[in-house]
């Protein structure tokens, strides 16, 4: 566990001590315990024990205490954070609802009106069936009538030319018996 390595910030954190001292003293005293990696300079964890007086299995039950307190944290956060989005798609689904139930009423209102609609052209149909049965029976009155009155003009016709005689008048006939 002695091979762990550390940055210094992890060292001063642990040790209590700012990040310019643990500097300063790798200049000179911490030489030893250096290591790079990755143009990074690290420190071997042995560090804390040697120079510090820290045992490296007190500090993992630190981190693991604080590590334990810091996700009880976030889940109560994301908790709460879940709670508030729970009652944010409560509150739009009770609004969809809502939406809907005004869509249904104006569809009902709206198949209302071609019900009325409907009755109205079954109404205006039948109507206009009977006026056009009316018409059609006025016309063939008309022609009816057309042709009585074709006959009555051809009799009438008919009588002057067989009456080609002068006709008398009245007072002749009653006083000119000849």
């Amino acid at each position: 566990m002695n091979d762990k390595l550390l940055t210094v910030k992890e060292v001063a954190e642990t040790a209590g001590v700012s990040t310019q001292s643990v500097y300063k003293l790798m200049k000179d005293k911490l030489q030893t315990y250096i290591v790079e990696v990755a143009n990074q300079k690290m420190l071997k964890a042995k560090v804390l024990s040697e120079h510090y007086n820290i045992e490296l299995q007190t500090i993992t039950t630190e981190k693991t205490e604080e590590l334990q307190t810091d996700t009880t944290k976030l889940q109560t956060v994301a908790n709460q954070g879940n709670f508030e989005f729970m009652a944010f798609l409560k509150e739009e689904i009770k609004n969809k609802n809502t939406q809907l139930e005004n869509k249904d009423k104006i569809i009902l209102d709206k198949e209302s009106i071609i019900k009325d609609k409907d009755k109205n052209i079954i109404e205006l149909t039948a109507t206009i069936t009977e006026l056009t049965d009316r018409l059609a029976t006025l016309f063939e009155n008309s022609q009816q009538l057309q042709q009585n009155q074709q006959l009555l003009e051809a009799k009438y016709q008919e009588s002057e030319e067989q009456s080609d005689t002068p006709k008398k008048g009245f007072f002749k006939k009653m006083f000119n018996k000849k």
